[in-house]
């Protein structure tokens, strides 16, 4: 970096720093970096509240979504630190990956979702029909659970009416009337909440360069699962706790989806962009390096770090 042939800009520096930083920190160390995007991400999306920002009906589900990634991203982090357990009255400490692999799937799905909502490069009359079905499937997965209160039961009641309202407007939808008969009856037993894409499919249309989740999403869903390659994973691993570790590429992936989802929240509400560019500009240019990683195939990690 002291090679005066190079004039590094700002957002240079940024990249570079940002890989640096990977490269050089431990895992405890890297999380403070992390989790940096995520309270960035979480003061963002509050400040729609906060400030009582107006928004049409269909636009306020992306807050609790926001809300419940950045709560699965918070306990990834702490996973980070060991998990403790007693063994014959021995405290042993373990770095519990399998269910930060987990847990991070969960992330991913959760942006995924996010993104096909509210930020996929489709008409607002599609995201709303989408926004609709999403919620039809929740509401009637939800309506068949068996409850025992009163209050239970009454709110169930009115989910329920919820959920023919929901079927109507579905049903008398233009977008609806595109579709073949057995896939409108599919969408309509409740089962298709993001309709006929699947997660693979869902991470090409976000944007995300096709190598970056390569074989890992199939990884992250053995886990989940509890298919014979996961167990045959741990069983030929040794899941030590180690504070100096810097294998992390699981945060890094969580880095990246938290960037993408800020760039993506500010790119969605007027509001939320004036508030991001009031931030440190150190702060934006790494976010948005991150940015364009997720989504750049052209950006190689290691041409910046041989700079």
């Amino acid at each position: 970096m002291e090679d005066n042939n190079y004039n590094f800009t700002d957002k240079d520096k940024a990249a570079i720093n940002a890989i640096e930083s990977h490269e050089t920190k431990t895992n405890i160390e890297y999380i403070n970096d992390v989790l940096q995007k995520i309270n960035l991400l979480a003061e963002l999306v509050n400040s729609l509240h906060e400030e009582n920002i107006q928004m049409k009906e269909w636009l306020c589900w992306s807050e609790p979504l926001i809300h419940k990634l950045i709560f699965h991203s918070s306990t990834l982090l702490k996973i980070f630190f060991g998990t403790e357990f007693l063994v014959k009255e021995t405290r042993v400490k373990v770095f519990d990956e399998p269910s930060a692999i987990i847990l991070l799937r969960t992330v991913l799905e959760n942006y995924l979702t996010f993104h096909y909502l509210y930020i996929d490069n489709v008409s607002d009359e599609e995201k709303i029909f989408r926004i609709n079905v999403w919620q039809y499937c929740g509401l009637k997965q939800r309506t068949n659970f068996t409850v025992n209160s009163e209050s239970s039961r009454s709110k169930q009641a009115r989910e329920t009416v919820q959920v023919g309202e929901l079927k109507d407007i579905i049903c008398n939808s233009d977008i609806f009337s595109k579709f073949k008969t057995q896939e409108q009856k599919e969408i309509l037993k409740g089962r298709k909440a993001r309709l006929s894409y699947s997660w693979e499919k869902l991470i090409e249309s976000s944007g995300f360069r096709k190598n970056l989740f390569r074989n890992l999403y199939g990884y992250k869903s053995n886990y989940a699962h509890s298919e014979f390659i996961s167990v045959l994973q741990i069983k030929s691993k040794r899941y030590g706790f180690n504070a100096l570790d810097k294998e992390h590429y699981i945060l890094f992936l969580l880095h990246i989806i938290i960037c993408k989802c800020i760039v993506d929240l500010k790119n969605l509400f007027p509001t939320v962009r004036l508030n991001y560019e009031t931030k440190e500009k150190n702060v934006i240019n790494e976010i948005e390096f991150f940015y364009q990683f997720a989504v750049d195939p052209q950006i190689d990690l290691m041409d910046i770090t041989n700079l």
